[in-house]
C-alpha cells in the first residue's frame, strides 16, 4: 500500500514538474526534461513493483529519485515566480541599476531649459513671429497647447529650443518665468512595454507628475512627432486619450511638433483632440533668412571644427543647397552642407589630402609590380636567360614611377604651403579673438565704472582710451 502511494506521489510530482517547466523554457528543453522524468518514473515504478512483491517497503534509490524530482519542482516554481515578478516590474518600478528611485519625468524626459542654461543649445536666429505665437498660446487659461506644423528640417525643434533660451533669460511674460521645458522621449516611454496598457500607464504617471509638480513652478511638455500618440488606425487605447482630460482643463501645457500631412491623418481624425491644440504653422525660410541663420551658427561650427568659415562659404552653402539639393528643406540642408564642408577641411588638417593619398597608393602599387618583375626576371636569367618582355615592362614601370613621384613632390610642396598659410591665419584669428574679448571686457569695466561714478574723470578717460 505504501509503495502504491509513493508511486502515485511520484507521478503527481512529475506531472507538476512538467507543467512548471513550460514557463521560461524552450520546446526542445521541455521535451528533454519530460523524457528524462518519464524514464525516471519508469525505473521508479519497476523498483516499487519489485519491492512491493518482496516486502512492500520503498528502496533508497526510489527515495532519492523522488527527492530529486521534488527539488526540481521547487526550482521550477521559483523560476516561475521570478519571471512573474519581472513581468510585473516591467511597468514603472523595479528597474535594475537603482532606477526605481527616479521619477517618471527624470526617466522619460529631458530638461531643455537646463541644457539652455548650460549653453548646450544652438542660438535661434529669426523666427520671432513663431516664438511670439508660441508664447501667446502658452499664456492662455485653457487649450494652451500649441502644435508646430511644418515639414521636416524647417526648424520646429529649434523654435522650441529658442523658447527655452528665452525662459532662461527671463525674456518671457510673467506666466512663463521660471518654467521648465521638458521634452518627452516617446521611444523611452514605449521601450520595454510587454503587457497591454503599459505605455498608457507610463504616460498617465508622467501627466500626473507634471500636474503635481506645477504647484512648485510651471512645466511645459514638448512632444516631438506628436502624431505617434494617435495611431492612424483608430484604437481604443492610445496616448492621446490619456492627454485629453488634462489638455482640455488647462492642467497640462504641451507643445507638439509634426508635419501638416501627418496632423491631418492622425490628430484631425479625433475632433476632441484637435480642438485642444492651436496650430502654429512653420514655413520654410528663404535663402536670405538661411544666410542669417548660418551666420548665427558660424561661431559654434568654427569652435567645433577649429577652422574659420568665410562669408562666401556661408552664402554658397545657402544658395547651392537651395538649388541642387532636392527633397529636403532649408535651413537643414544648408546647415548639413556647411557642416560637411567644414568636416572635410578639418580632415585635411590632420590627414593627407585625397590627391596625395592616391599618389602614395599609386606609387606603392607600381613599386610592388616592379619588385615582382625583378624577381621573375632574376629567375628567368638563372634558367634560360633574360626576357625582352620583362625588360620592357620594367622600363614602363620605371617611367611611370618617375612621373608619379614628380607629381607627388609638386603636390607635397603645394600642400605644405597651404598648411603654413592656414597655421598663420589660425594664429591671427586666435589673436583677433583674444583682442576682441579684451576689448569687450574693457567696455564692460567702463560701463560699470560709469554706473558707479557717473562724473568720474577716470571712467571718461578710460573709455576714450578703449
Amino acid at each position: 500500500m505504501g509503495a502504491r502511494l509513493e508511486n502515485e506521489r511520484a507521478r503527481s510530482v512529475a506531472t507538476a514538474a512538467c507543467a512548471a517547466c513550460t514557463v521560461g523554457f524552450l520546446c526542445m528543453r521541455q521535451r528533454a526534461i519530460r523524457g528524462a522524468i518519464a524514464k525516471m518514473l519508469t525505473g521508479a515504478a519497476t523498483l516499487v513493483a519489485a519491492d512491493a512483491e518482496a516486502e512492500g517497503a520503498p528502496s533508497a534509490k526510489e527515495e532519492a529519485q523522488v527527492a530529486m524530482m521534488r527539488q526540481m519542482q521547487q526550482q521550477m516554481q521559483q523560476m516561475q515566480q521570478q519571471q512573474m515578478q519581472q513581468q510585473q516590474q516591467g511597468g514603472m518600478g523595479g528597474m535594475p541599476g537603482g532606477e526605481e528611485e527616479l521619477s517618471a519625468l527624470e526617466r522619460f524626459c529631458t530638461d531643455v531649459t537646463d541644457e539652455a542654461r548650460r549653453g548646450l543649445l544652438d542660438p535661434l536666429v529669426g523666427r520671432e513671429e513663431e516664438v511670439r505665437r508660441l508664447i501667446h498660446v502658452l499664456c492662455r487659461r485653457t487649450k494652451n497647447n500649441p502644435v508646430l506644423l511644418g515639414q521636416s528640417g524647417v526648424g520646429k525643434t529649434a523654435i522650441v529650443e529658442g523658447l527655452a533660451q528665452r525662459i532662461v533669460m527671463d525674456d518671457v511674460p510673467h506666466a512663463l518665468r521660471g518654467a521648465r521645458l521638458l521634452e518627452v522621449d516617446l521611444g523611452a516611454v514605449g521601450a520595454g512595454c510587454q503587457m497591454p496598457g503599459e505605455f498608457e500607464e507610463r504616460l498617465t504617471i508622467i501627466v500626473q507628475e507634471v500636474v503635481d509638480a506645477t504647484a512648485k513652478g510651471p512645466i511645459v511638455l514638448f512632444i516631438d512627432d506628436i502624431h505617434n500618440l494617435c495611431p492612424a488606425p483608430p484604437m481604443n487605447n492610445n496616448g492621446a486619450a490619456i492627454l485629453k482630460p488634462a489638455l482640455g482643463r488647462g492642467l497640462l501645457r504641451c507643445i507638439g511638433a509634426t508635419s501638416a500631412d501627418k496632423f491631418k491623418k492622425t490628430i484631425e481624425t479625433d475632433a476632441a483632440l484637435e480642438r485642444r491644440f492651436q496650430q502654429v504653422p512653420v514655413e520654410e525660410p528663404s535663402v536670405d533668412d538661411t544666410v542669417s541663420i548660418l551666420r548665427g551658427l558660424r561661431p559654434r561650427y568654427e569652435q567645433h571644427h577649429n577652422i574659420a568659415i568665410s562669408e562666401g562659404a556661408i552664402i554658397a552653402a545657402a544658395q547651392l543647397s537651395a538649388r541642387y539639393v532636392s527633397g529636403r528643406q532649408l535651413p537643414d540642408k544648408a546647415i548639413d552642407l556647411l557642416d560637411e564642408a567644414a568636416a572635410a577641411v578639418r580632415m585635411m588638417k590632420t590627414h593627407k589630402p585625397e590627391g596625395l593619398d592616391m599618389a602614395d597608393r599609386k606609387i606603392t602599387q607600381l613599386m610592388k609590380e616592379r619588385d615582382q618583375l625583378l624577381r621573375k626576371n632574376a629567375g628567368e636569367q638563372a634558367r634560360a636567360g633574360s626576357s625582352n618582355v620583362a625588360a620592357a615592362e620594367l622600363q614602363k614601370i620605371a617611367a611611370a614611377l618617375k612621373i608619379e613621384k614628380k607629381a607627388r613632390k609638386e603636390m607635397q610642396v603645394k600642400y605644405d604651403l597651404e598648411r603654413r598659410i592656414q597655421d598663420e591665419y589660425r594664429r591671427a584669428f586666435a589673436n583677433h579673438s583674444f583682442i576682441k574679448r579684451k576689448l569687450e571686457n574693457a567696455r564692460m569695466k567702463v560701463k560699470q565704472a560709469s554706473a558707479a561714478e557717473p562724473g568720474s574723470v577716470f571712467a571718461a578717460g578710460f573709455g576714450r582710451a578703449v
